[in-house]
């Protein structure tokens, strides 16, 4: 890939359940991320549970 190409950006979805990494999904979309990750959330306990977007890009 050349400087001059631009590359895409994806979203990683993380649910980290009691220290544990159980989801990891990647997604192209940043809403869509988000809808999921909001999703996720709502089965969460926030004492012991963590959902996370993570933003790279690719190689």
């Amino acid at each position: 890939m050349t400087k001059n190409e631009k590359r895409p950006k994806i979203f990683i979805v993380v649910k980290v359940h009691s220290g544990l990494p159980v989801v990891a999904e990647a997604f192209l979309d940043e809403s869509v991320a988000d809808k999921y990750a909001t999703e996720l959330k709502v089965k969460t306990n926030p004492e012991y549970d963590e959902v996370e977007i993570f933003q790279t890009l690719l190689c």
